[in-house]
């Protein structure tokens, strides 16, 4: 058993990958993910949905049937229009004339291949290698084979498996050539989906678009692979590629839970000693924020770690001179020794925090923090003093200053979370 991903051009499958995702030329911000129902799949690739066997009338449907065609899943894709893929061949050197040029070689060489085969006393003469010589030896006119290209692609006609010993039976020779498996092989060849002279992926490619609307969108459908397990191609883009990232999801439910529990109290009321515990654990989620946020930033991409490195005197200064012979091996601990030393670092100092998300990030903290700044003393003598300051007078703390306290953090967070989420995916392209 195994999974797939599939690029599509135009709903039209071109390439199918076992067990792995390749991003081509697409970019962080082509990813997305997105509610479908099972049924929306491609036919082309996983046939048309199953709506039940022998059903005579619609009210015989089962209700297990009803439910089965209500199945929904996430669907991970990375998505571009046409045009957008085109430009970004062009910038690689894969312009349509390039490409043109590379078709022309390629089935130069095959009819080359074939001429010496057909010629060579030692093979046994071959009546379908003959005909193909002809084919191609007739068809040599790159426009035939996009206005074919173009009728596949359009009328959604499909090939025929590669472990299948059976051809195309087309009206059209060239289309029954592009959708029947390969009866020649080149020098460094790969099963692309769709027969055309090529050994070049990018070539194939700006080839078969050169046969799509401009407008069309290319798509990698990766579902199947990241449902599978084999990739974690989308794990950046499901921490911050939402509205908000995982770690304000995570603060705001916690948030809330702090409310429920004040809720749970209003009718009763609470003990002197819940607002306080309250009190504290509010300034702790939000601690928990800032720390996990700028954590995944520095140790998941590597300019943030060389950045981190090379800016905080403090982490430069724990390490002592290094010899020539252990460069390597400091180089290969290195994320993890940075990853350890920011799991260290207190966050209730928010004027060293301010400056990490500065230096770091390029995110000025909001002036508000300065508000929670006082407040996060309170949560020192709560959790070291029992609720006393260093005079020994206990911090009164009511429930309404507790709420006060998580609405203050939650606008903070909301706005350090929008240019968080603004960070990715260019951080991740760059």
């Amino acid at each position: 058993m195994g999974s797939q991903s599939d690029l599509y051009f135009n709903d039209y499958p071109v390439l199918s990958l076992r067990n792995s995702i390749d991003t081509w030329v697409f970019y962080e911000s082509d990813k997305k993910i997105v509610k479908r129902n099972l049924s929306d799949r491609n036919s082309m690739i996983w046939g048309e949905p199953d709506i039940g066997d022998n059903i005579e009338k619609e009210s015989e449907v089962s209700e297990e049937e009803e439910n089965k065609e209500d199945e929904f899943e996430d669907a991970f894709l990375i998505e571009a229009e046409a045009s957008t893929i085109i430009q970004r061949l062009e910038l690689k050197g894969f312009s349509l004339e390039h490409s043109k040029r590379h078709f022309d070689d390629n089935l130069k060489e095959m009819i080359e291949y074939l001429g010496e085969l057909i010629a060579d006393e030692e093979y046994e003469y071959n009546h379908e290698r003959v005909k193909l010589f002809d084919f191609l030896k007739t068809n040599q006119d790159f426009f035939k084979w996009q206005n074919a290209l173009s009728e596949i692609i359009s009328k959604k006609l499909p090939t025929v498996s590669c472990f299948s010993d059976k051809t195309a039976e087309y009206g059209d020779d060239i289309i029954n050539f592009i959708l029947s498996p390969p009866s020649i092989w080149l020098d460094d060849c790969f099963p692309f989906n769709l027969n055309i002279p090529s050994n070049d992926f990018d070539c194939y490619a700006r080839i078969i678009l050169s046969a799509c609307p401009e407008d069309c969108l290319v798509v990698i459908d990766a579902t199947d692979v990241i449902q599978s397990g084999y990739s974690d191609e989308f794990h950046h883009h499901e921490v911050l590629g939402g509205k908000n990232s995982n770690f304000h999801s995570i603060a705001i439910e916690n948030f809330n839970d702090i409310k429920e529990i004040i809720n749970s109290f209003e009718k009763i009321g609470a003990p002197d000693i819940l607002p306080r515990i309250l009190f504290a654990n509010a300034i702790t989620v939000f601690e928990a924020y800032l720390s996990d946020t700028i954590i995944y930033f520095i140790t998941n991409f590597e300019a943030l770690i060389r950045k981190f490195v090379e800016s905080d005197e403090e982490f430069s200064s724990r390490r002592k001179k290094i010899s020539l012979s252990e460069i390597f091996k400091v180089r290969d601990g290195l994320s993890e020794d940075v990853r350890s030393h920011i799991q260290q670092l207190t966050y209730h100092n928010l004027k060293k925090t301010k400056l990490l998300y500065k230096n770091l990030l390029g995110i000025e903290l909001p002036s508000n923090t300065s508000k929670i700044e006082s407040k996060v003393n309170i949560r020192h003598d709560i959790i070291h003093r029992n609720g006393r300051n260093l005079k020994g007078i206990i911090h009164n703390i009511k429930v309404k200053d507790v709420l006060e306290l998580i609405n203050e953090i939650e606008e903070t967070v909301n706005e350090i979370d929008t240019e968080v989420t603004k960070l990715y995916p260019d951080i991740v392209d760059s």
